[in-house]
């Protein structure tokens, strides 16, 4: 009887054993075909791709190995934006070269996408951009640029167009045309002066301006700067 009983446990251990390792090559199974699924996923390129709608969308840029994520916007100035930069003044934008390169905040709130996904955004396809300022008495200040283009990290990540404005707004970033972007351990100006330690943000600091879109204005309540695919 005892021999038995052993041979009885023996028995069920060993079921329990091969239970669980049929269970974990089943969840392995199904995370290679949810794994296999996201891949095939058909992601679009662009914001355009999701017309009207708002809010936070994954694309992927053709040549590019993975898909990511951006904040499209359809109401500021029409659909298809991607917005790369939202500064609602609750942020530092005092940050190092690796910070600004890969992004940093939340989309939800204060953030910049960050100098790679800009790079590879506006060299897949021609972008234009969009900027404005919303004040806290109700007014806004915006423009537009038809034709934006940034260089790669062995560029400096370098402001190499922004087109033509309509309007006479922002036309500061005209004067950085061909900047490399700066940040306070970067001085990619060679300047005497370091204009992102200055002013404790990063930007495309130039001799001709030193003006920028990460600096704070307390009399503003939203600062964004969007692209989008020409049309």
């Amino acid at each position: 009887m005892l021999i038995r009983l052993n041979t009885t446990d023996d028995s069920i251990r060993q079921l329990n054993e091969e239970n669980l390792l049929l269970r974990q090559r089943n969840r392995e199974l199904e995370e290679m075909a949810n794994e296999k699924e996201t891949q095939m996923q058909d992601f679009p390129s662009s914001c355009l791709g999701f017309e009207d709608e708002q809010g936070i969308r994954q694309i992927k840029v053709p040549g590019e190995p993975t898909e990511f994520k951006v904040l499209c916007d359809s109401k500021i100035a029409g659909p298809g934006w991607t917005v790369v930069l939202r500064n609602l003044g609750d942020e530092n934008f005092n940050r190092n070269w690796t910070e600004y390169e890969n992004g940093f905040g939340y989309l939800d709130s204060t953030f910049f996408r960050g100098l790679a996904v800009l790079h590879v955004l506006t060299q897949s396809q021609p972008h234009e951009l969009y900027m404005v300022v919303y004040s806290k008495d109700g007014s806004e200040f915006s423009n537009h640029f038809d034709n934006i283009l940034v260089g790669g990290e062995s560029e400096g990540y370098r402001l190499k167009s922004i087109g033509n404005p309509k309007t006479e707004n922002f036309i500061f970033i005209k004067n950085q045309v061909n900047a490399k972007f700066s940040t306070y351990d970067r001085n990619n100006a060679k300047t005497e002066i370091n204009y992102a330690a200055q002013k404790q943000s990063g930007w495309w600091y130039s001799t001709g301006s030193q003006l920028r879109l990460t600096g704070w204005d307390p009399n503003a309540k939203q600062i964004l700067m969007l692209i989008r695919p020409k049309m």
